[in-house]
């Protein structure tokens, strides 16, 4: 039975009305966790796995040292803080990465 395009697409619509997503906060933090592989790519700072704290500490490290003065400069030292915390998560991957290839190939 071949359906018409009209049919099709309320067929289409009713199927959309069951497929929302997450609808809690809660629901919402869990799936964006969903294809978190390294978190290389990810926005949120801190990660699950992260300290908080540690996200805390450098940042107030940076602001004393620098003591930005301007909405710019408040901008730039947030992008070195994150990009710090971008440069660890690199580096625990890499290692990560590379102690697994060498247990695969010692095996």
């Amino acid at each position: 039975m071949t359906l018409t395009t009209e049919e099709r697409t309320e067929i289409n619509r009713q199927n959309a009305a069951h497929s929302t997503g997450p609808i809690t906060d809660d629901g919402r933090a869990r799936s964006r966790q969903n294809a978190l592989k390294h978190g290389l790519r990810a926005q949120v700072v801190p990660l699950p796995h992260e300290d908080p704290e540690n996200v805390r500490l450098r940042t107030r490290l940076w602001n004393d040292h620098y003591l930005p003065k301007s909405p710019a400069a408040q901008h730039l030292v947030n992008e070195c803080v994150q990009a710090t915390l971008l440069t660890d998560r690199i580096h625990k991957y890499h290692s990560v990465a590379l102690s697994d290839q060498i247990a695969t190939a010692a095996r």
